[in-house]
């Protein structure tokens, strides 16, 4: 099955600059025919699981990887983070030419 990164910025500031010393927990959702391929913030140092459906921000970014189920659809990830407001994004899969 084929995989895509989202990446879901919670941590902006007023002018839609990302904020590079957030170091909040994420947590991920996912809803629709998918799954969580794997978790990741880029951090060389850091110990998370990349199976895990959290990561911890790393210069204020952290990614998702999305599985595609077998057939298409809609799926939708959420990324909580406490004292942030949720952040969503929409991906919609389709199906394979043959």
């Amino acid at each position: 099955m084929p995989s895509s990164w989202a990446d879901l910025y919670l941590y902006m500031d007023a002018h839609g600059d990302v904020v590079d010393d957030a170091t909040n927990t994420v947590r991920f959702t996912i809803s629709g025919p998918g799954s969580i391929a794997g978790t990741s913030d880029g951090n060389p140092a850091s110990h998370i699981p990349n199976q895990a459906h959290y990561s911890k921000a790393f210069y204020g970014r952290c990614m998702v990887l999305i599985r595609a189920g077998k057939r298409p659809g809609s799926i939708t990830v959420t990324a909580h983070s406490k004292g942030l407001p949720a952040a969503q994004i929409v991906v919609r899969t389709r199906a394979r030419r043959r």
